[in-house]
């Protein structure tokens, strides 16, 4: 009983989450001359990555704001790098939700007046997994202009405005 109950286990865990994916929202608001970024991690993936560095997060809890802020601020600076025509950028923090079970980071970059190219370079979860997908999709003004599929092969991407 206790063996068929363990093998149900593992069974079970291996098809949860059999895929690995982040979806990256960047709108180019040509107003503000920023791009504006919404970035969905599923929770669990997020809170072990940050465990293989000896970070040990409730990623889930809406009370650990606060706490939780600066990990995923730091985690996403060092995977997130973003170039504006030939002008390495930073990320400017906003802060994350929980939702469902998802963790939804917000930052802005900042952009020159006249930009022709963003570079973008997204490995988020990609040390923790081998197959995992990053999706990103570029809006201008909120009108889509492309989607695209980043991998471990291929983590960069570049579009032009």
């Amino acid at each position: 009983m206790m063996k068929s109950a363990l093998i149900f286990l593992f069974v079970g865990l291996s098809v949860f989450h059999e895929y690995h994916v982040s979806v990256c929202d960047i709108n180019f608001n040509t107003e503000k001359q920023l791009l504006e970024v919404t970035h969905r991690i599923f929770a669990d993936d997020l809170e072990n990555t940050l465990k293989m560095q000896n970070i040990h997060l409730d990623v889930m809890n809406r009370n650990d704001y606060d706490v939780n802020d600066p990990y995923f601020e730091d985690y996403l600076k060092k995977h997130i790098k973003v170039k504006a025509n030939t002008t390495n950028t930073s990320i400017v923090w906003l802060g994350h939700q929980v939702k469902s079970d998802l963790i939804v980071c917000y930052y802005e970059v900042n952009v020159p007046k006249t930009i022709d190219k963003v570079h973008l370079s997204n490995t988020v979860l990609m040390e923790l997994f081998r197959d995992q997908k990053n999706i990103v999709h570029w809006k201008k003004d909120k009108v889509n202009v492309n989607s695209v599929v980043l991998d471990i092969r291929k983590p960069v991407t570049n579009q032009e405005f």
